[in-house]
């Protein structure tokens, strides 16, 4: 039987961002903003390359995990894959799991329409009996609604990692209220998680700290300005720079020098070294997770690592 390719399409929301813009700009405090609100096509194409680098092991990493342990996994009829990435990397984590769990849905979920179709495309062309629903949009707004019963829903290491905080919440917090909005969102699923329990600030930061992740912080940038319709915006002008900081590695962009942008008719100065976190990526022990996630109503069914890996496989009901 053919597979079929659909899409659903829900727009995101910028709301937040421009709130968040707003407050960094007007001095009230430092903005929290993720890096899905930066997408480009020319983002993916550098990401790709990101993920092939010898000091970045999360991808890496993680491939070798779901090779290793996906046979362990029962059987689901269903497989959402929550921010799948590239056609190259659905290949290497989604299909596995899928030969694994044996389902007859596949159904990626990004808020890049890039992401999301060429995940579906590509497990479509390689497993033309299961179809492949792509879903387009933001998480926090409809787009896990639909999600069906009884599914395995996949959450990459790469995705877990990067939860907006909201103001003076810490790292761990912020991952506790995401997996709550997730089981609350989601309701009668199986998660399965990868989650980098990784604690070396050094390995972490030489991993953020790539000549191609700086180009690629920059990228970003460059896109929200057209996203956002900020005139005056000009990324050789932003150091971007990654730390590790009480559990997690926060990604930031500092002005250079003041400038002055445009933002819905407005203008805001960008003070020189005023900083504003792109996103928080979340560290947690193995232990610190489970409590996390027992707190956030999930009960933990099983946890797949390797001693060699830094990553480890939460499987959450």
């Amino acid at each position: 039987m053919q597979s079929k390719l659909n899409l659903r399409h829900i727009e995101p929301s910028y709301s937040q961002v421009e709130d968040d813009l707003y407050q960094l700009f007007t001095g009230h405090r430092s903005a929290n903003l993720i890096t899905h609100e930066f997408g480009s096509y020319q983002s993916l194409l550098l990401w790709n390359a990101i993920t092939k680098i010898r000091d970045y092991y999360l991808t890496n990493a993680e491939i070798r995990l779901i090779k290793t342990h996906a046979n362990k996994l029962p059987h689901f009829d269903k497989l959402v894959d929550l921010g799948p990435g590239s056609d190259e990397n659905a290949l290497a984590k989604a299909l596995p799991l899928i030969d694994a769990i044996n389902p007859s849905l596949y159904m990626p979920v990004d808020i890049s329409p890039d992401f999301a179709l060429q995940a579906g495309n590509a497990i479509k062309l390689n497993r033309p009996e299961i179809q492949s629903l792509p879903i387009i949009g933001d998480w926090e707004l409809t787009a896990l609604d639909n999600v069906p019963s009884k599914s395995l829903v996949y959450y990459s290491g790469g995705s877990v990692g990067n939860v907006p905080l909201y103001k003076d919440e810490c790292a761990l917090d912020g991952l506790q209220r995401h997996l709550a909005f997730l089981k609350q969102k989601m309701g009668d699923v199986s998660l399965l998680v990868t989650v980098d329990t990784n604690q070396s600030s050094t390995l972490s930061e030489r991993c953020y700290n790539t000549p191609l992740m700086r180009w690629f912080n920059h990228s970003l940038w460059q896109s929200f300005e057209g996203l956002h319709g900020i005139e005056g915006l000009e990324a050789q002008n932003i150091y971007v720079y990654s730390k590790w900081q009480n559990k997690a590695v926060q990604h930031s962009a500092q002005a250079k020098e003041d400038m002055t942008l445009t933002l819905n008719g407005y203008d805001y100065t960008w003070r020189k070294v005023q900083t504003l976190m792109q996103s928080h990526s979340i560290k947690p022990t193995q232990d610190e997770f489970v409590a996390i996630a027992n707190n956030a109503g999930w009960s933990l069914d099983d946890i797949f690592a390797s001693d060699d890996n830094p990553l480890k496989l939460f499987l959450l009901l």
